[in-house]
């Protein structure tokens, strides 16, 4: 490949995983997470992860959500939970979007992360029952 050329496997994939994560309102740990288990494909350029957009809406239309069509940054709309202030403030003093910037589907698809992570946890303790009982019985 000459100086002048480029990659084509870069210009593929051309959105970095904190890109991606404002596409899907996630964090970019759990774009990693996903990039990890072979869920969401992913190119590793160095120490980097870069996701194909069309990758990134299948991934997203498989979860029952949206992506999208640009990262951009979540709207914040005022709740009556917190009389008006829509962000949570960091310890840093960044402050961070709550839940109401989120679509419905994005809220729904939120909620079924967190039911597939308390069904893995919820499977892990009873295995650790299963042995447990085993060893009693011993």
């Amino acid at each position: 490949m000459t100086e002048n050329e480029t990659d084509p496997v870069e210009e593929e994939f051309n959105l970095s995983s904190s890109e991606v994560a404002k596409m899907l309102n996630m964090t970019s740990r759990s774009i990693s997470r996903f990039a990890a288990a072979g869920t969401l494909p992913s190119h590793k350029k160095g120490a980097r992860l870069r996701f194909r957009k069309s990758d990134v809406e299948a991934f997203a239309a498989k979860r029952g959500t949206k992506a999208a069509s640009t990262p951009k940054k979540a709207v914040n709309r005022p709740s009556p939970a917190n009389n008006g202030d829509s962000s949570k403030s960091t310890a840093d003093g960044a402050s961070s979007p709550s839940t109401s910037g989120l679509t419905v589907d994005q809220l729904i698809a939120k909620v079924k992360t967190e039911i597939d992570a308390m069904e893995q946890q919820l499977q892990a303790k009873r295995q650790f029952l299963v042995e447990l009982e085993a060893q009693i019985k011993r």
